[in-house]
């Protein structure tokens, strides 16, 4: 193996795992309020460019990364939309920690 393929490889495990923490929290906490619609429209500009480039290249290692890492961000849009649709039950933590703080006094 050249060090041009094992750093390829080693870029691409971690550009395409970074995320998949984040998708598991928002999925945990149901919080995606935070998430910048504007950074992931962006970013996914930006992954649909590069695997244009890919195409054009007939570069299937920068094709499917690319694709893969857009995949996650159509993750993160779905995500994000169901959690702020209409009707949506919402986390409110000063709700939650005056339960927590009720509970303990009595």
């Amino acid at each position: 193996m050249t060090v041009e393929l094992i750093l390829g490889i080693v870029y691409n495990i971690l550009s395409l795992t970074y995320r998949v923490p984040q998708i598991f929290k928002m999925i945990r906490t149901k919080k995606v309020r935070d998430v910048s619609s504007k950074m992931l429209f962006l970013q996914s500009s930006s992954y649909v460019v590069s695997t244009a480039y890919g195409i054009l290249e007939n570069d299937w290692v920068w094709i499917v990364s690319s694709s893969l890492a857009f995949t996650q961000n159509v993750i993160i849009y779905i995500l994000r939309w169901w959690y702020l649709r209409p009707g949506m039950p919402r986390f409110s933590f000063e709700k939650e920690t005056q339960t927590l703080l009720e509970l303990k006094i009595e």
